[in-house]
């Protein structure tokens, strides 16, 4: 097993067979109308945070891009991959109430006890 941090962990053979199919997996962005203006100031503008709470608060993991369509609006692409982000970026960067720790701070302890470092 390889963790991949990101492109700059593959090797010269890795990244020819990542973009070998590139046409395959591309997928162009639409803009239709001012719902997808609303859905980039939704994710970007720092005066809708509570709107954004609002958003996070209808989070359904099963909910996703089909992948094997070409064309995605970009609000869709907000309510159906963005949003997936934005709840894990969450996940990592807020404290959790039980231990006031982050998953990479609980990670962290984690490995000093397995190596019993002081």
């Amino acid at each position: 097993m390889k963790y991949y941090k990101g492109l700059g962990t593959s090797n010269e053979k890795e990244a020819v067979q990542y973009f070998s199919k590139i046409e395959h997996h591309r997928i162009t962005f639409d803009y239709i109308d001012n719902r997808d203006s609303d859905a980039i100031e939704l994710c970007f503008n720092k005066k809708m945070a509570d709107k954004r709470k609002e958003w996070l608060a209808e989070y359904d993991p099963e909910i996703f891009v089909n992948h094997s369509i070409k064309n995605i609006r970009y609000h869709d692409f907000v309510n159906l991959e963005y949003i997936h982000y934005s709840n894990s970026d969450n996940i990592r960067s807020i404290p959790s109430i039980v231990d006031g720790m982050k998953p990479g701070q609980r990670k962290i302890l984690f490995s000093c006890f397995k190596k019993k470092l002081v």
